[in-house]
């Protein structure tokens, strides 16, 4: 596959899980169905023997989970114990791994537990025996309504991509993890405005590109080699500078806007940022 994740164990024994949650507005579509589950997964030659797959439902506030779904790890052909308010709806069986591809499924079960208002994808490592750097791959992973898997789907690129902006959006480009570096191509250049009397310097509203969740959680990063966290004000009349970290005021899921109360000029702003809505 040209695309997959990798899992690669750095602890002596420890297991892991890969865990996909889906929101209230997707889940609601699957309440009281039959559904199918499919994946492709392999090893490195024959590292990690057996993994698993469960959906869990949250019978809990919509959209408010337990991120961590195990209470208790256990192994070797024994399921966890998932955390309070998550409940397996399959019954999960070992699904054996070797160093090709195969595609794997779980058929024909209902989402039915009471009150679900999330549910969640788990695939985990059934083994308790694992050494250190032990690999495992995953991709393709499809929930389908219907007693059967469907040929897997995939969404053109473009679509995966705006449907994951709805959790999460950056200034930074496609390929560059945010950091705190020098380098303004990152981000944005924008004219702020002081507001006299209040103290109050105001960068430009940000628009994001696709409508997120919630509003969701800003973070700032300097992006001129200044301070970690901060933006550069800079005061275009007589050149002064400060690094000061802006808080997002008047944040939606559509935008918002960079508000700093140390600097009390109109400014020229730089900075990069990240706004993250995820569950």
């Amino acid at each position: 596959a040209a695309y997959s994740a990798k899992f690669t164990n750095v602890t002596l024994n420890n297991q892991c899980a890969l865990v996909n949650f889906i929101e209230n507005r997707n889940t609601l579509k699957l309440l009281n169905r039959t559904v199918s589950l499919s994946f492709y997964a392999k090893t490195n030659s024959t590292e990690i023997a057996n993994l698993r797959a469960a959906v869990l439902s949250w019978s809990s506030t919509a959209d408010v989970i337990t991120s961590d779904v195990v209470s208790a790890w256990a192994s070797d052909g024994t399921n966890p114990t998932w955390a309070t308010n998550w409940t397996a709806e399959n019954s999960p069986s070992n699904l054996a791994l070797t160093s090709s591809w195969q595609r794997f499924t779980v058929e024909n079960f209902a989402i039915d537990t009471a009150s679900t208002a999330n549910i969640a994808v788990v695939i985990w490592v059934d083994d308790g025996t694992i050494t250190a750097n032990d690999d495992f791959y995953i991709t393709g992973v499809q929930l389908n309504d219907g007693s059967k898997v469907m040929p897997l789907a995939p969404e053109p690129f473009e679509n995966e991509f705006l449907a994951c902006m709805r959790y999460y959006e950056k200034s930074f480009g496609y390929g560059t993890a945010p950091t705190n570096l020098n380098d303004a191509g990152q981000g944005f250049w924008g004219v702020g405005v002081f507001i006299t009397g209040i103290s109050n310097s105001y960068g430009p509203a940000i628009y994001y590109k696709v409508r997120k969740r919630i509003a969701p959680t800003f973070t700032p990063y300097n992006i001129t080699g200044g301070t970690a966290g901060t933006w550069k004000w800079y005061r275009q009349s007589d050149g002064t500078t400060a690094d000061v970290a802006p808080a997002a005021s008047q944040t939606s899921d559509n935008s918002f806007s960079g508000q700093n109360s140390g600097v009390s000029y109109s400014t020229m702003i730089i900075g990069g940022w990240t706004s993250d809505a995820s569950l």
